[in-house]
């Protein structure tokens, strides 16, 4: 019931009760802009990035690069994902960039 947009014009549904439950941002975002089904842009934020910030709050855990942690970190840090927030920390499976 919502899709968040990433900066390629990517689009991921998601539903509006799992984001508010784990990013007090956008849980703000939604409630003071209700719509039916909104698009959120989520400027800056690389498709792969975005697919792993939404792995992470569906799943508790995300599978990223090494090339791509340092962004993932910072947007999820922006977005105040709760695991991030309270402990500064992810369970995070990274990979090699050499085994793709």
């Amino acid at each position: 019931d919502v899709t968040l947009v990433c900066d390629d014009q990517t689009q991921f549904p998601a539903h509006k009760l799992v984001l508010s439950a784990c990013s007090p941002l956008l849980a703000d975002i939604l409630l003071n802009h209700p719509h039916s089904h909104p698009h959120i842009y989520m400027s800056g934020v690389t498709q792969q990035v975005m697919q792993s910030i939404i792995q992470l709050m569906y799943l508790g855990k995300a599978i990223i690069s090494q090339k791509s942690r340092s962004e993932f970190m910072e947007v999820a840090k922006e977005l105040e994902i709760e695991s991030i927030k309270h402990n500064g920390v992810v369970t995070v499976d990274a990979f090699n960039d050499k085994n793709i």
